[in-house]
């Protein structure tokens, strides 16, 4: 073979394996540093019961999971999760998140804290087991949730 010929497979294969290293690099979830827990501030009187009749109602239609002391922990809320693969061969990750709730009270400034987070888990179909992510969702999913507590909450405690 002359030099010519050389240089172009080498082209080409440096070329092949630059394209395979993109593509197989976006195959895998990163992980995200994200910012939480959220917290809203209510006038003193604001009882779990009422924070867990809102996560109850809909849209929201959150199951408890647990509840101590002032802290609530739901059940997971299933939403479709992202998108793995290319062409012909794409498919859509389940995800799942918890939210954690804790109502805090602050004595001195007469007043209840709320403060919610959210975990994340996803898998690829229901034969693996779930797995915890970090993920921008979790920030936006704990903001919806205390945005809804907030709209409800306001009616009845006007903070």
């Amino acid at each position: 073979m002359n030099s010519k010929n050389t240089g172009l497979l080498h082209l080409i294969a440096y070329s092949t394996t630059l394209v395979v290293a993109v593509l197989l690099s976006g195959c895998k979830h990163q992980a995200v540093s994200m910012a939480g827990p959220y917290k809203l501030r209510y006038p003193e009187g604001l009882t779990l019961q009422e924070v867990i009749q809102v996560l109850k109602s809909p849209p929201l239609n959150l199951e408890i999971g647990k509840t101590e002391g002032g802290t609530i922990v739901t059940g997971p809320k299933t939403y479709e999760g992202r998108e793995a693969g290319f062409l012909w061969w794409k498919k859509k990750y389940e995800e799942r998140t918890t939210f954690i709730i804790k109502l805090t009270t602050s004595f001195e400034q007469g007043t209840v804290f709320v403060e919610v987070d959210a975990h994340t888990e996803e898998r690829p179909n229901p034969n693996y087991p779930w797995e915890k992510i970090e993920t921008p969702k979790d920030e936006e999913r704990a903001i919806d949730v205390l945005n809804y507590l907030a709209e409800k909450l306001e009616v009845t405690h006007g903070s």
